[in-house]
């Protein structure tokens, strides 16, 4: 289920300004709150989460928040970064925590002195003076630690990796593990008081201890998603839990009984805050988003949520105070204050919207999309009723003359008119063919219009619409936009670098010089400047009269639909992909996100052989290829929206397998074109999967889950359990000899095609997250926590440690085909390279500062690498230089849905 699912309940809520996902939240009091997140987004609320304010202050992702009162707080996150604040957060100061390591939980005592902060490798960070300095202790552990907590500053507890618990009762001065009966990652703590204290983690893990963690006693729930967030009241009963998929549920007996709460989103929901008495409370989560509720959780509300879909166009009242966008998924976005903060409005169908127009007020508006979708709203978009149409195509473009005059173009050569406000639609045969038609345009006057759309297509009328003729483009590309100037000159364009101006109202057509390989997506004249937005995320601008361009600025890392400008308020908007929103006071010099995207993180990638198209993954069923000889990725539909974490594709790529979260294979057979979800016996989150040809495969995953199929995966059938370990890589040698890796040091082998698994002695126990195996060859690699590369040349018989130049957490690993150029990646921007083997590794970065996920060579110069917040960055020179790939879609105009 996707949040647009749950519209009929959730209006109004407030675009977070960037997409980005928030991983620490803090309730101050009923009115005041922080949440921080990825990219170093900070938000925060004074009138209870009816709206919420950005602060900028680093662009390190941040994990944690605390404050002890409207004054003092402080968050920390990657690197080692702490910040800190002493006037409500008006200002923010960096202080010197003496790490570098990801840290990921701060608690604080009342009194501002006395502080934690936990992370990588089993750091504990104290401060006894407010974060002026901070000291590192020993936790004796080299576990990552996720958070910690306190009720009195003197008594506390820190989890993490591996089912983890540390106490102390010192205010911190030393810390004692604790007897955990779990080994499942653990992700938060909460301490009711020196007695009392929640857990929860991994697969529906939840414990709790009245005995100051002398025992801790495993609870029961309903569900076996991972848990990230708890809260609970003074009287040791009541609690709450969140985590996957908008997973929410609350107990009031000290979790013998639980009931689920409606969260109103599938997204996940990785922290808590709330009142002590759970009163008040709110949750953030994956993109950017916060809900709150005021009533005990008996209720939520969605205050914040980040904007995923593609904005596919935008209209301004004539002053240019009050606006609309519209996209995917039948979503409406609302300003009222020239486009510095959004709200979502409820259009009541789930469509993409293509175009949108309003009356020169505001207040009447009409937005039309795909299977012939017609919105109005004559209460500026309070309420928004679908129109009577008379046609089922898609509609793409929209003018509207006047108030009572409009017209509609769409697929298959489709225009509809109306002469009172739309309450009747009727269609126009003009008899010039099926051509989709993509947009039209009208003069001032409302007498001269053109129409434009595939294959060149050109139309033109000068007695506003009675009649229309067709006029000869000399060109076969895609016409997206129109931009009028007066009833002789106008000016085109559309894909293939096409820019066609005329002078003469179109009985003749120029063709200006651009870059063939860009898509221009919308055009914009400003005086006598000229802009056009492209599909890669670029804005071009020159003077109409000069030959050569001044600027092509790159503005996102995602398409660009949609430009308007406005003389009145003089601001330039722009919208596109993820519900990216641009403005700029200057005539194009400067821009300011609104709204950004970022994208999902992404975690698999495979390349064929020869390197003909590659695949990539990630959350939210994130689906991209790459075709050797395209210029941009193209965007898959996905039939899942839950994460993929593993893809692997054969031969020439018509065949693949990707696999994610809570058991899900997908799977194609046609390059792509479409994809089917394949059944399968677990519930299991897969991590990996291999397939040795189009009928032998294996998957493995949590709880030491692998799965074998024998039919393309028709079918698939559960392995014995040869561990109860997260196993999180799987590659084979041949079709008969491969291995899986996984937690606390440990390798699975096969010589017999997966019909039995037998342990290998990795001689570590530290955790592994990928291996990578020559391909009819004894040579392998494994790569893990802090910088952990093995090697073994003997099938697995023996593995030996190679040393590496870091200490952070290595995610995948993969070589070329000779055995002696390979790479690994990790977090943190961190990329390893060897070219004797894994001899010697030196380091390299992308510059992005993401963690990154996944690696693929292609040549000793030409690898990609991905990761957080969509990144996607190529070298074609050994990492001497990076490329960050745009995610446009493949199709660079509007298709039929």
């Amino acid at each position: 289920m996707t949040d647009q699912q749950y519209v009929q309940d959730a209006v109004g809520w407030q675009l977070t300004p960037r997409s980005m996902n928030l991983q620490g939240v803090c309730l101050i009091d009923p009115q005041v709150g922080w949440a921080v997140g990825d990219g170093g987004l900070i938000v925060s609320t004074n009138n209870g989460g009816t709206s919420w304010q950005q602060h900028e202050v680093t662009e390190k992702d941040l994990r944690a928040v605390t404050f002890i009162n409207r004054l003092h707080g402080w968050a920390v996150g990657r690197d080692g970064i702490i910040i800190a604040t002493n006037d409500a957060g008006v200002s923010w100061q960096q202080q010197a925590s003496g790490s570098e390591h990801n840290l990921y939980g701060v608690a604080f005592a009342p009194n501002a002195s006395h502080g934690w902060a936990v992370g990588d490798d089993g750091i504990i960070l104290t401060t006894q003076n407010g974060g002026e300095t901070w000291q590192t202790q020993s936790s004796g552990l080299h576990q990552q630690l996720a958070r910690c907590s306190t009720a009195d500053g003197v008594h506390g507890w820190a989890v993490g990796h591996g089912g983890v618990i540390l106490v102390t009762n010192d205010a911190g001065q030393t810390w004692q593990q604790q007897t955990s009966p779990t080994s499942n990652d653990l992700r938060s703590v909460f301490a009711v008081n020196q007695q009392v204290a929640w857990i929860v983690g991994r697969a529906g893990t939840v414990l709790i201890t009245n005995d100051a963690g002398q025992t801790w006693n495993p609870v029961h729930t309903p569900s076996n998603k991972d848990f990230y967030g708890i809260v609970a009241d003074a009287s040791e009963c009541a609690a709450w839990i969140s985590g996957d998929d908008g997973s929410f549920y609350r107990t009031h007996d000290a979790g013998q009984t639980w009931q689920a709460q409606q969260s109103k989103t599938s997204k996940d929901l990785v922290a808590l805050a709330s009142s002590r008495d759970l009163l008040h409370g709110w949750a953030v989560g994956d993109d950017g988003i916060i809900i709150s509720t005021n009533d005990h959780g008996n209720h939520w509300q969605i205050q914040l949520n980040g904007a995923d879909q593609q904005l596919m166009a935008l209209t301004f009242d004539q002053h240019g105070q009050t606006g609309w966008a519209v996209g995917h998924a039948g979503t409406i976005i609302h300003t009222t204050d020239y486009g510095r903060s959004w709200r979502t409005q409820t259009s009541g169908v789930a469509q993409p919207l293509w175009a949108v127009c309003s009356n020169p007020t505001g207040t009447i508006g009409w937005a039309v999309g795909s299977h012939g979708t017609i919105l109005a709203t004559t209460d500026a978009g309070k309420s928004w009723q679908q129109q009577r149409s008379p046609s089922s195509v898609n509609y793409y473009g929209m003018w509207f003359i006047n108030q009572q005059v409009g017209w509609i173009v769409g697929a298959a050569g489709t225009v509809l008119s109306t002469h009172n406000a739309g309450r009747d639609w009727r269609q126009k045969l003009l008899g010039f063919g099926v051509a989709d038609y993509y947009a039209i345009s009208f003069s001032a006057d409302g007498q001269a219009g053109w129409i434009v759309g595939a294959h060149g297509t050109i139309l033109a009328t000068n007695n506003a619409g009675q009649t229309w003729h067709q006029q000869p483009s000399a060109c076969d590309a895609a016409l997206l936009a129109i931009q009028i100037v007066n009833q002789q000159e106008v000016w085109i364009c559309g894909s293939n670098g096409t820019l066609l101006q005329t002078i003469d109202a179109g009985n003749s057509w120029q063709q200006h010089a651009c870059d063939p390989q860009q898509t221009f997506t919308d055009l914009v004249l400003i005086d006598q400047q000229i802009y056009l937005i492209t599909q890669s995320g670029q804005c071009w601008s020159k003077l109409t009269t000069d030959q050569h361009w001044q600027t092509q600025t790159q503005l996102s890392r995602q398409a660009l639909r949609w430009i308007t400008h406005n003389s009145h308020a003089a601001i330039t908007w722009i919208v596109g992909d993820g519900g990216t929103v641009l403005t700029s006071p200057d005539r194009g010099t400067t821009w300011t996100a609104q709204v950004s995207a970022t994208g999902k993180n992404l975690y698999g990638i495979d390349f064929v052989p020869d390197g003909q198209i590659g695949w990539i993954v990630g959350d939210g069923g994130s689906l991209f290829s790459k075709q050797a000889s395209a210029t941009s990725l193209r965007v898959h539909s996905s039939p899942i929206i839950k994460n993929l974490y593993a893809i692997h594709s054969l031969g020439d790529g018509t065949k693949a397998w990707a696999v994610g979260r809570e058991g899900s294979i997908i799977h194609t057979s046609d390059a792509g074109h479409s994809w089917i979800v394949q059944p399968n016996p677990c519930s299991s989150d897969l991590l990996a999967v291999y397939f040795a040809d189009a009928q032998r495969g294996w998957a493995v995953g949590d709880h030491g889950t692998i799965l074998a199929t024998t039919d393309g995966g028709a079918s698939w059938q559960q392995a014995p359990f040869a561990t109860d370990q997260i196993l999180w890589g799987l590659d084979f040698a041949d079709a008969q000899h491969g291995w899986a890796v996984g937690d606390h040091g440990t390798i699975l082998a096969t010589t017999d095609g997966g019909a039995s698994w037998q342990i290998q002695a990795s001689g570590c126990d530290k955790n592994f997250a990928a291996i990578h195996c020559q391909p009819t060859s004894t040579h392998s690699w494994i790569a893990g926590d802090r910088g952990t590369i093995l090697h073994s040349r003997d099938a697995g018989g023996s593995w030996q440690l190679q040393p590496t130049p870091t200490q952070k957490h290595l995610a995948a690993v993969h070589f070329l085909p000779d055995g002696q150029t390979g790479w690994a990646v990790g977090r943190s921007d961190t990329i390893l390279m060897t070219r004797d083997a894994g001899n010697t590794w030196h380091q390299q970065s992308t510059t992005t500062g993401m963690s990154l996920w996944g690696v693929h060579g292609l040549s000793s110069s030409h690898y990609w690498v991905i990761g957080d917040e969509g990144t996607i960055c190529a070298t074609n020179d050994a990492g001497l230089s990076w490329q960050l790939q745009s995610r446009g879609f493949g199709k660079h105009y509007p298709q039929p849905s």
